[in-house]
């Protein structure tokens, strides 16, 4: 049986994130200024999206529109938008036969080795890798 808080070490950063925030999201409740946040950045994260963008389409300063969805989540704008833009990556590395390359422009990043570098820190091993290991994965279990 696996020890509490086993597979919680197990996770990539971007997962124990996603779990940070879920705890957190059911102490805040519903907050209208983070489900307009997530809003965007889920619909635009391929975007050059910024801080500074997002607090002027918003209306608010860039400061305290950091403190606010750091305070109310847990995560801050950039945590945000990487575990976004990386799961998108891993979705797109498991079920498409797209480029790596391609797959790098689509989730937001111009430049492949910025996006290779990101995601070998991020997930733990190369997209190529990844694409591997699920390509495997999707074998045995078919």
């Amino acid at each position: 049986m696996p020890q509490p808080g086993g597979i919680r070490r197990r996770l990539p950063p971007t997962n124990r994130g996603i779990l940070r925030l879920i705890r957190k999201k059911k102490d805040t409740g519903d907050e209208p200024l983070i489900a307009m946040f997530m809003n965007i950045i889920h619909n635009q994260y391929a975007d050059d999206l910024s801080l500074d963008y997002l607090s002027a389409k918003l209306n608010l300063s860039s400061a305290y529109l950091s403190v606010y969805i750091k305070e109310k989540t847990g995560l801050n704008f950039s945590e945000h938008l990487l575990g976004i833009r990386m799961n998108k990556a891993r979705e797109l590395l498991a079920y498409t036969d797209l480029t790596v390359n391609e797959i790098s422009q689509r989730v937001g990043y111009l430049n492949i080795t910025s996006f290779n570098r990101t995601f070998k820190k991020t997930i733990g091993m190369t997209p190529g890798a990844y694409r591997r290991q699920h390509v495997v994965h999707s074998h045995a279990s078919g």
